[in-house]
């Protein structure tokens, strides 16, 4: 009887350790730092996995041009149709430039935006960035084309590309040009049509907008495609216009050898009509090879974290300790926000660890447990 006991207590022990190191969530512990914009911090805990290269593969917050000229003057940037896109200081998220395009009836193709591909081809690709619309004419009627994950040897569209327009996902998993697209068969999510109500995130804020695309093994359903719009996961399904996910999609068919080649920024706009005029902005792009990243959000909990900025790791990222430089975003000094850590599976700790931007983190340590204390 002794003999089972150890063995089932042996059994337990093993299978709470496989448990928590297959499904542990990640969970920070202390944070050593000062949190203003462009400041070094290092947070320490457990069960953040790693992540290579630790650095994004892009951050801009294209604060490196000069307003009025395109974005291919500075690296990265290629233009895909005209000049591409342009910087702009008539509106901008954080700082004082932002990616810029506009266009009217008389606008020739809609599509003059620029394209960033990647150093190497790869397999998963997640993106970051926020957008605002202003509608100078008419109306709003028209297609406006959010950024796009391109795929081998593609700019624009064909086989790996993964977008948005109006934020209605789709997908090419190969080989057949996109046509119209119903949901959710292996051709992608519902398809866009022109919209003129509601607004939508046509509403003259700014907006954040999250996608990330795992090319699957070919034609197996490994694969995954989601975007989020505003940090707001309540609605994650193939019947809400907003927000998508699809965790077990076929996003290369079978025989099918592409990766992910680079993206192109939505500052696209077609079907203009005659007096109409549509403005995009495009600010604070992040792009990485993995959805493993860390936010600093107003929510204290993750399920309502609302306002949220990504932060920018480098140099170190370990399962137990993360360096990162602080984006401040638009977050105000002495403000109080909460740090969370994503890891490589979209995992992440539940309760944010509380900061304030302007303070140094040292004061924000958990205090150590008491000792020399008893009972009475």
């Amino acid at each position: 009887m002794k003999k089972q006991i150890i063995v089932v207590s042996l059994f337990l022990v093993l299978n709470f350790v496989f448990c928590k190191n297959v499904f542990a969530a990640p969970d920070i512990d202390s944070v050593n730092g000062t949190f203003v914009n462009s400041a070094i911090v290092i947070v320490t805990g457990i069960d953040f996995g790693v992540k290579y290269p630790v650095a994004p593969m892009l951050w801009s917050d294209f604060e490196n041009g000069v307003a009025g000229a395109a974005l291919p003057t500075v690296s990265p940037w290629v233009a895909y149709k005209g000049n591409g896109g342009l910087f702009n200081s008539k509106q901008h998220y954080s700082g004082n430039l932002a990616a810029y395009q506009t266009y009217n009836y008389t606008s020739p193709d809609g599509e003059s935006t620029s394209n960033y591909f990647f150093p190497v081809e790869i397999d998963e690709t997640y993106v970051s960035y926020v957008t605002k619309y202003h509608k100078a004419g008419n109306t709003i009627y028209g297609q406006w084309k959010n950024t796009r994950i391109v795929g081998t040897g593609q700019a624009y569209n064909g086989p790996g590309m993964g977008g948005f327009s109006d934020n209605a996902p789709l997908y090419d998993p190969g080989p057949s040009p996109i046509g119209t697209m119903s949901s959710p068969d292996v051709r992608g999510f519902t398809y866009y049509q022109p919209i003129d109500n509601p607004l939508g995130i046509r509403d003259e804020n700014w907006h954040r907008i999250d996608m990330y695309k795992k090319l699957s093994t070919p034609g197996i359903t490994d694969g995954q495609i989601w975007e989020n719009i505003d940090n707001d996961d309540s609605n994650v399904d193939y019947s809400n216009s907003y927000n998508h996910k699809n965790l077990n999609a076929i996003t290369r068919l079978a025989g099918e050898t592409f990766k992910h080649a680079g993206i192109i920024l939505g500052l696209m706009h077609t079907n203009t009509l005659d007096g109409d005029i549509h403005e995009i902005w495009l600010d604070d792009l992040y792009v990485d090879n993995t959805q493993a990243r860390l936010e600093i959000c107003s929510g204290s909990v993750w399920a309502s974290r609302s306002h949220c900025e990504v932060q920018i790791p480098q140099n170190n990222w370990s399962n137990e300790q993360i360096e990162f430089k602080v984006n401040q975003g638009t977050f105000l000094d002495n403000s109080t926000a909460y740090l969370y850590v994503i890891d490589a599976a979209g995992d992440f700790n539940v309760y944010g660890y509380s900061i304030i931007f302007g303070s140094s983190a040292v004061d924000l340590v958990a205090p150590s447990a008491p000792s020399g204390l008893s009972v009475m």
